[in-house]
C-alpha cells in the first residue's frame, strides 16, 4: 500500500522530544522537557479565565468531571452517556463557547485539564482538510490548496494539543482517547508514536451503527476502552470548522 506524503508542516520529529505547552501570555511554546515535567501538574490559570473559558457550563468546576469532550459538536453524544450513567462531563468546541483554533485557547484547554483532573479525555479534531480524499482535491484543485494547507497546519496543532493532554492524563494515572479516520494524514504526525504506552485500533464504523463503511482509528492507552461509546464521537466532524 502507497504510504501518503507527510505535509511540510508537520514538525521534524526531533523537535517532538520536548513538550509543547502553550504560554498563556504570548501564545509561545516553551521547551520544557517532556517527561518528570512539573509544568504537567501544576495550574498556572487563574479560576477566573477557567470560568470565562468555560461560559455556562463554569460551575463543573466545582465536580469530579468523569469526560472532557474535546471538538464536541451540538449533540455531544458521548457526554450524554456519561451523564445518563450519573457522570459529569465538559464539552469543549465551538458549539459550546470554545474555538481551539486559537493558541491561548488551546494553552486555557490544558489548564482546565490539570485543573479539574477527567478521568477520561475523548479528542476528536475535525478532518476534512486530513481525510483521504483531501488529498486528491489538493492534487486536482490548485486554487484550493492554501486553503488546504491552512487548515492541515491547524490540524497539527491540534495533533499536538491532543499529545499535550495525552501526558497530562498519563502522568497522572488518567485515559485519553483520539479518534480520526484511519487514512487521516494526522496519524502520520510525528508526535503520535512519542507518545508513551500508547495503543492504535481500527475498525469499520458500520460495526457499531453507524450507516458509513468507512474505517475509523482510535488511539489509547486503555486496553479496554468501549469501542462503540467512543464511535458516538464521530459525528462532530460534522459541525467543527
Amino acid at each position: 500500500m502507497r504510504t501518503p506524503t507527510i505535509p511540510v508542516f508537520y514538525v521534524k520529529a526531533q523537535e517532538l522530544q520536548q513538550q509543547a505547552f502553550v504560554s498563556l501570555e504570548t501564545g509561545s511554546f516553551s521547551d520544557e522537557p517532556e517527561f518528570n515535567n512539573p509544568s504537567l501538574h501544576l495550574v498556572t490559570a487563574t479560576r477566573e479565565q477557567l470560568e470565562a473559558f468555560l461560559g455556562d457550563q463554569a460551575y463543573l468546576l466545582s465536580h469530579k468531571i468523569h469526560l472532557f469532550e474535546v471538538f464536541a459538536g451540538s449533540t455531544a453524544n458521548t457526554s450524554k452517556q456519561v451523564e445518563v450513567a450519573g457522570g459529569n462531563a465538559i464539552r469543549i468546541g465551538l458549539a459550546w463557547g470554545q474555538d481551539l483554533s486559537t493558541a491561548v485557547n488551546r494553552a486555557l484547554l490544558l489548564e482546565l485539564a490539570k485543573y479539574v483532573c477527567p478521568e477520561h479525555v475523548v479528542v476528536a479534531w475535525q478532518c476534512t482538510s486530513v481525510a483521504g480524499f483531501s488529498q486528491l482535491n489538493y492534487v486536482r484543485h490548485e486554487q484550493s490548496r492554501p486553503r488546504i494547507d491552512s487548515q492541515r497546519q491547524l490540524v497539527g496543532h491540534w495533533v499536538n494539543l491532543f499529545g499535550d493532554l495525552y501526558m497530562i492524563q498519563h502522568s497522572a494515572n488518567r485515559f485519553c482517547h483520539a479518534e480520526n479516520p484511519s487514512k487521516s494524514l494526522a496519524w502520520l504526525h510525528p508526535r503520535i508514536p512519542t507518545l508513551p504506552n500508547l495503543l492504535i485500533a481500527e475498525f469499520d464504523q458500520c460495526m457499531y451503527g453507524l450507516k458509513s463503511s468507512t474505517s475509523t482509528t482510535q488511539a489509547t492507552q486503555q486496553d479496554d476502552v468501549p469501542c462503540d461509546e467512543l464511535t458516538n464521537h464521530v459525528q462532530i466532524h460534522e459541525h467543527e470548522v
